[in-house]
């Protein structure tokens, strides 16, 4: 039940917004917020979405008669799993853009309020894109962080900031990697103003996020955070039960470390756990094969035999059309494939320009020319 945990804040379950049309009477979402929905062809909610949006937008309409303060916010720390493809990414960016959108009717922002961190720069390109088509005209401002890019100092600590040649980033929310979010902020004693009034964070493929290989970064960014009110988000497809464990863990210290400095007891909001379908299962509208392939020289011919299917055999190979992905394990691996495979496409079909490799040792510019 997504409500459990949440005490008296509320009486009953949220209703579920089976589709888009039906945020408008319940909800103070904004006009363009609504027509960018509309315009990019999205009707009816996916199951993610139709447990997310009542949970992460204003949940003042399902507020218990009793509650004696009405104009108190009751928010949530939603962790959440579902499948790749469920609608993630629209599940947290439109409550984030209309929780913003509704802040500035009573105050301007003085710096950023929301930061999106994901794992890789593609996936943070792609997440600022699709929040820009939901920003269009609502004033809000999202920024995908990149090399040499930096917050807005505190200028009480920092008299000299405006001398700096690099203009501070100006937006309302960030979407970054961790660690060019973290050469961003920089000293977090000169940024101390600019990271206090981040309202908003949230992890996309928050298990990889927490894994150990980000974690250092991914810590670093949220604990340095000051915000008492921050709210989180945590989503991905998979989520084990010890990086659960970790976000509790986590939630709680940094509560006690910002009581400690101001004095003040900090309120822990309710942790709230949204699983759509079976937890760590795969998604059910892809097929799943699987190929023994025995030895290496095995996979690679297998592979070649995904490029220039035949109908001949019993046990016919799927035909598997371009444009498609393949994973490896570590860059060398990827580099030495790409190379094997890079005169498997016919010159008719398009030759080597129709096959890249992509991998985190390229330049930006090479990896942008890659997705495109």
């Amino acid at each position: 039940s997504p409500s459990r945990g949440l005490g008296d804040v509320y009486k009953r379950q949220p209703i579920p917004v089976s589709d888009f049309g039906s945020l408008a009477p319940r909800y103070r979402i904004s006009k363009a917020l609504l027509r960018n929905i509309k315009d990019n062809g999205y009707t009816t909610t996916t199951e993610v979405q139709l447990a997310a949006l009542p949970l992460l937008l204003d949940p003042r309409p399902h507020l218990h008669a009793q509650v004696q303060d009405k104009d108190q916010e009751h928010h949530v720390d939603l962790l959440s799993i579902a499948p790749t493809g469920s609608g993630k990414t629209l599940a947290f960016m439109i409550p984030l853009i209309h929780a913003l959108t509704l802040s500035r009717r009573t105050q301007t922002p003085s710096g950023p309020q929301a930061i999106i961190l994901a794992p890789t720069k593609e996936l943070a390109s792609q997440i600022a894109n699709e929040g820009r088509k939901l920003a269009l005209n609502t004033a809000i401002r999202i920024t995908n962080v990149r090399k040499g890019m930096h917050l807005a100092s505190d200028p009480s600590s920092d008299p000299d900031a405006s001398a700096n040649d690099v203009p501070p980033v100006k937006a309302d929310i960030l979407v970054s990697t961790p660690a060019a979010l973290k050469n961003a902020i920089g000293d977090v004693n000169t940024t101390s103003h600019a990271l206090s009034q981040i309202r908003f964070l949230v992890l996309d493929e928050a298990d990889v996020l927490l894994d150990p290989l980000f974690r250092d970064q991914t810590l670093a960014v949220w604990n340095a955070l000051s915000n008492p009110d921050l709210r989180l988000g945590f989503w991905s497809a998979t989520m084990g039960s010890n990086i659960e464990e970790l976000v509790k863990a986590t939630i709680k210290s940094r509560a006690q470390s910002i009581s400690e400095a101001s004095s003040t007891p900090v309120q822990i909001a309710p942790f709230v756990r949204l699983v759509v379908g079976l937890k760590d299962s795969a998604v059910p509208n892809v097929d799943h094969r699987l190929i023994y392939a025995a030895t290496e020289q095995g996979k690679l011919l297998a592979l070649r035999q995904l490029l220039h299917p035949t109908s001949t055999g019993v046990d016919k190979q799927p035909i598997v059309r371009a444009p498609f992905l393949i994973f490896t394990q570590t860059i060398e691996r990827a580099v030495a494939l790409h190379s094997e495979l890079l005169y498997d496409i016919p010159a008719e079909a398009g030759g080597i320009s129709r096959i890249s490799v992509l991998h985190s040792d390229l330049s930006d510019t090479a990896r942008d020319h890659v997705m495109t």
